[in-house]
């Protein structure tokens, strides 16, 4: 059986290669290796001959996922075409779970990056701070075309489909939890202020002029409210670090039966 999966190049084509390579995604051999070469012909031998004209035209890479041992090759020009070929149904659905997996949180990363980077920009700038941090232009991605379609070894017949979920990624899942970031902004805050406002040389300047009740009833209320809400920050941490790990849990491909 083997699996289509299209998807927008949002990056320069010529910086494929070297990004597929990062995601361990490449065969450890060269390209021209006769393994790989072999590889490459069973999936154009696997595709009727109006595709195979195109795949080939337009042939990139010839790709390994290597826990499923599923090999594939990609063509197309802005918009590329994966397609894989595993014989095993459940081998050929992991691959391509794998593959969307590490080309989403790629592009989830490359976003999450560049939208610190355009706020610590930003804050340079009201700061007038001169500074040779720049805003950087919209994050390359891997935009997904829906859906993913499995057909039968050596027939075009339509097996079965996937929906791609794209609410998985990090970014979609943290402004979901919007609140509770926030809840982590305002306890980290207030519990380094309250640490700074209790260290010695500080706690005199705006301590050491008032009646030494009042300066230790203030103190130890400082302290109680610092260590809050430390402990607060703390909690709502975990909260979403465990709310992540459920959430990447989900299978990204949802396999539907046509």
């Amino acid at each position: 059986m083997r699996a289509i999966v299209n998807c927008r190049l949002g990056i320069p084509p010529e910086t494929l290669p070297a990004i597929l390579k990062e995601l361990l995604l490449l065969p450890e051999v060269p390209q021209d290796d006769p393994i790989v070469v072999a590889e490459k012909q069973k999936i154009l031998d696997d595709i009727s001959k109006e595709e195979s004209d195109y795949v080939r035209a337009t042939f990139k890479l010839t790709v390994v996922e290597k826990d499923t041992r599923t090999w594939g090759i990609v063509s197309g020009d802005q918009q590329i075409e994966l397609r894989l070929l595993n014989h095993n149904p459940e081998r050929l659905r992991r691959a391509v779970e794998s593959i969307v997996t590490r080309l989403s949180d790629y592009s989830d990363f490359k976003k999450l990056r560049t939208h610190w980077w355009n706020r610590l920009a930003a804050f340079l700038g009201r700061l007038a701070v001169p500074s040779t941090v720049k805003k950087l232009p919209p994050p390359d991605a891997f935009d997904f075309v829906p859906p993913v379609e499995v057909r039968e070894a050596q027939r075009d017949l339509h097996s079965f489909s996937g929906k791609i979920r794209s609410q998985r990624t990090l970014g979609t899942f943290l402004r979901v939890r919007r609140r509770e970031q926030h809840l982590v902004v305002v306890s980290l805050v207030i519990a380094i202020l309250g640490f700074v406002a209790t260290v010695p040389p500080i706690a005199v300047l705006w301590l050491g002029h008032l009646d030494p009740v009042w300066s230790k009833y203030l103190d130890g209320h400082v302290e109680r409210l610092t260590t809050a809400s430390a402990l607060v920050c703390i909690v709502w941490i975990i909260e979403l670090y465990v709310g992540w790990s459920e959430h990447r849990r989900r299978r990204v491909v949802e396999w539907l039966q046509d």
